[in-house]
């Protein structure tokens, strides 16, 4: 009796540990990607913000700061994104890689796990690093993001039908080499390393060569990107000969969602949540006083989920756990119907163990909602300040953005990247994205603005920064003669507006126009640009008696009736 309850303790055991193997069953938070859906990425940014996990050993943690790097860099914020950057590049090189330079999806560093995704998230996050890179023209660091994308990817093989094997195909095969040999380890061993065949990596490492003036490394990595997408090849050729100053890197669309299927729920797969973007639609950019110009994509995320090689194995490892223990139990049934109360205790751990795997095994489908569809890389000729340019996919007028004032790159610069994350929304466009119409001044236009002799605080449409500069406009128009510029620049600071980044967190907060206390202004070839100046706001209301009295004052002025 007392060995039948040993095996009892054991079995029960068994079912404990076969519990600790399941995944959890969450899903993604999805508030975020309510705002990518309107162009909000000003609010999008927010909301991650105040709500991301600072645990490192949580999944959320690199899931949030990917969202939050992706918006901000879409909300034309390149130097707001520097401390999520620094967190996602510094998880991403935590540990993790294999000696085969192939990579995993959680690390374990100091006691602390780090999930770091599917590794075609991974491979984007490094794309978002790099082009973070870019846009600040830090083409060293643009190469070395580049580079780190292109890590190794685990080949399987291929099935009995001739088919690359697919999670169920690894999860059968896994359970059935560990049954006849309990040390085997088929998921870490039975593959071939491969080389990542992710064009977008070598196309952005390739464009950072050539700025670095490597050649060969340029056309070495331009040309295997042409190689792996033929829709690339037009660009080699332009990219290699520096023909353009500009360049225009195009995320569209919603990328896949993911959600479990199968066994128990066990496996997870990536479904398009657009059927459009199957069609791969070109891209054109024209550029007023210049030429146009046309583009395949460069990636297509649909296709790069849908692929084996570019999932992590966190599904299959539970799933063979699972088929492992359906194994022992076929085997087992004969005991639990033995006399012998040993035996029989034995089967019912394996029963226990199947019901405790059974009822928690069900995959966890959060991943990075707010990825793209596309991904276009576009090399183009600004010729002039205040130059218009127009973005549509596929011909399509529901897909088209102006962007309505880009200017060359400011010297000794003679390249420049811009980001455009276009407003997936094809049901309910906001009309500032194709109004092409620049309402409000700011630092990143100079050409007038009807209203932009005085400030946005005081009843105008400027929105500039504090500056000697624009106290010389108001002045020249007849307005606040009597202020200085440190008069000027405590009026907001009354108001709790700033005008540089948050001192604290390395981040800013949302522009005056939207509600929010800064002025920071985005680069003028981004949404979040359009979403600012070229739509209307409500006036501002002031919170200081200061601006308040001053605002009545010049409002009385031009006979106006002042706004409470």
């Amino acid at each position: 009796m007392q060995n039948t309850n040993g095996w009892i303790r054991v079995a029960l055991g068994t079912a404990m540990v076969a519990a600790g193997l399941a995944v959890c069953g969450c899903g993604p938070d999805t508030k975020v990607l309510e705002y990518v859906r309107q162009g909000e990425y000003g609010e999008g940014r927010a909301y991650v913000a105040e709500n991301m996990t600072d645990k490192k050993s949580d999944r959320n943690y690199m899931l949030d700061r990917m969202a939050l790097g992706i918006v901000t860099l879409a909300d034309g914020m390149p130097d707001a994104a520097t401390p999520t950057v620094d967190q996602i590049y510094e998880t991403l090189r935590t540990q993790g890689v294999n000696a085969d330079r192939t990579v995993a999806a959680v690390a374990i560093t100091e006691g602390v796990r780090f999930w770091k995704g599917e590794p075609f998230e991974q491979a984007m996050a490094y794309y978002y690093i790099a082009l973070y890179y870019g846009m600040r023209s830090e083409w060293d660091n643009m190469r070395a993001a580049a580079d780190g994308s292109l890590f190794l990817l685990r080949d399987f093989g291929e099935n009995a039908q001739g088919k690359p094997k697919t999670q169920e195909d690894i999860a059968e095969a896994a359970a059935k080499a560990e049954k006849e040999n309990k040390d085997a380890d088929y998921i870490d061993t039975a593959y071939v390393a491969k080389p990542s065949n992710f064009a977008l990596g070598y196309l952005l490492k390739g464009i950072a060569a050539v700025q670095l003036a490597r050649e060969d490394e340029a056309q070495e990595n331009l040309a295997t990107a042409a190689k792996l997408n033929a829709s690339l090849q037009p660009l080699v050729s332009d990219i290699l000969g520096e023909k353009h100053n500009t360049l225009l890197v195009v995320d569209y669309g919603l990328g896949p969602e993911k959600e479990a299927y199968g066994m128990d729920k066990v496996y997870t797969r990536f479904t398009p949540r657009e059927g459009w973007a199957a069609a791969n639609p070109a891209l054109q950019v024209d550029v007023a006083g210049g030429a146009s110009v046309s583009v395949g994509a460069a990636c297509n995320l649909n296709l790069m989920a849908a692929d084996q090689i570019w999932r992590n194995l966190e599904d299959v490892r539970v799933a063979k756990s699972l088929i492992g223990t359906g194994m022992v139990a076929a085997g087992g049934a004969t005991a639990v119907l033995s006399r012998n109360n040993t035996a029989r205790a034995i089967g019912a751990g394996v029963a226990l163990a199947g019901m405790a795997m059974k009822a928690s095994a069900h995959a966890d489908t959060r991943y990075c909602v707010v990825m793209p569809a596309l991904v276009y890389v576009v090399p183009v000729t600004v010729p002039a300040p205040g130059t218009e340019l127009k973005i549509s996919i596929g011909g399509d007028p529901l897909a088209t953005t102006v962007l309505p004032a880009v200017g060359p790159p400011t010297p000794p610069e003679h390249m420049q990247v811009f980001f455009v994350r276009l407003v997936p929304n094809r049901q309910s466009v906001p009309a500032w994205v194709r109004s092409g119409q620049i309402l409000y001044a700011n630092d990143a236009y100079a050409g007038s603005v009807p209203g932009d002799d005085l400030p946005y605080i005081l009843g105008g449409r400027c929105v500039r920064t504090p500056t000697a500069e624009a106290l010389s406009h108001y002045q020249a128009a007849g307005k606040l003669r009597d202020l200085s510029l440190e008069d000027l620049r405590n009026l907001y600071r009354a108001e709790g507006i700033g005008w540089e980044l948050d001192p604290d967190t390395g981040r800013s907060d949302l522009h005056v126009l939207e509600g929010g206390t800064s002025l920071v202004c985005p680069d003028p070839a981004s949404i979040g640009y359009l979403r600012l100046f070229c739509a209307e706001h409500p006036p501002y209301k002031p919170k200081s008696d200061r601006v308040r009295q001053l605002r009545d004052e010049l409002a009385a002025e031009r006979g106006e009736v002042a706004l409470h």
